[in-house]
Order: structure tokens, then sequence, then C-alpha cells
């Protein structure tokens, strides 16, 4: 309902909108996604304001489809190139969580393509953002993709330590988590 009140009054509001509707409807086909991610990409040229732009980048990589990992990448690098361009318009908390959510499509867009080796060092980027952040979801998050790489590999132990963390972990965030 937002896209069509907005008109053209605002030049960056509606390539913002067109983004999170991209982001956020999950009925929509891939490309029907991609569709709008690319018009808001358009519209957001015109005027270059760098914390659009830098929105529009994470919105694209964090799409994640299994079936494009390529792209994927592709958005993952573009969403850096992005970042070296206008990451000052940033906050630093704002600047950790995108961070975060660019490792994690690199980690998963590597275990999409079988590509164990290359899935561990977004996973240590994650954990770097997770102690500079102090947020608990993300070192939770961060948690779980290192039991799910020991869980891969074997390592057992690594495993158990993992879950026995989680549980640590999870019991302290409001409400609870914890694992069976």
């Amino acid at each position: 309902r937002g896209l069509p009140a907005v008109g053209g009054r605002d030049p960056d509001l509606r390539p913002t909108l067109l983004a999170r509707r991209a982001e956020i409807h999950f009925e929509l086909r891939a490309a029907e996604r991609l569709a709008l991610l690319d018009e808001a990409d358009l519209l957001a040229a015109r005027n270059d304001t760098p914390l659009v732009r830098l929105d529009l980048a994470l919105a694209r990589a964090s799409l994640r489809d299994p079936s494009r990992v390529e792209e994927n990448r592709r958005a993952v690098a573009a969403d850096r190139a992005a970042e070296l361009r206008h990451g000052n318009a940033l906050g630093a908390a704002q600047r950790l969580l995108q961070r975060f959510a660019i490792e994690m499509t690199e980690f998963l867009s590597a275990l999409t393509a079988c590509d164990l080796g290359p899935s561990d060092a977004p996973v240590e980027r994650c954990r770097e953002v997770a102690e500079q952040s102090q947020v608990s979801a993300i070192a939770l998050g961060v948690e779980l993709m290192q039991a799910g790489r020991a869980l891969g590999d074997g390592r057992l132990d690594d495993l158990a330590a993992s879950v026995q963390r989680l549980n640590d972990e999870g019991a302290a965030l409001l409400g609870g988590f914890a694992l069976v």
C-alpha cells in the first residue's frame, strides 16, 4: 500500500520500499523479487544517496536464493564494493549488522555449492562481528553455524561443545532458548 502513496514525491523512499517488498514478500517468485530490486536500483541511481545504495546492495545479497549461488556471490561482492564507497554513511552498529548479513550469505552460498572449505572464513568473520556487536542473536547464529560445520566434518566433540554453549547462552535470552 505504501508504494502507490509515495509516487514520485520522495526519490529515496520508493527504492527503499521496493527493496523491503522484495525482501519480505516470500510468495513472490525469485524473478519477481529481483525485478523489484532492479527497479529500485534504477530509481536509486538517480539520486545516488549512499544509505539507499547500501540498503539496496544488502537487500539483493540477503535474498539468498539457493538456486542462484553465483548470483548470490556477485551480490555479496557488490555489497562489499558499495560498503567501500559509501560505508561511512552507516553507523558502527549498522555496519556490523550489515557485515553479519553479508557473511551469512557468503556462508550459505558456500554450503549450497558444497564448498566446505570456503565456508569457514565467513564463520570466522561472523564470530568477529558477534564479539564486536555484543548482540546475543548474532552470537547464537554464529554458534549454530559452527555447530553445523562441526557436524558436517564429523567433529563430534566440537559439536557437543557448541550444543553446550548454545544451551548456556540461550538460557540467558528473554524467554529462554534451549536445545534438547
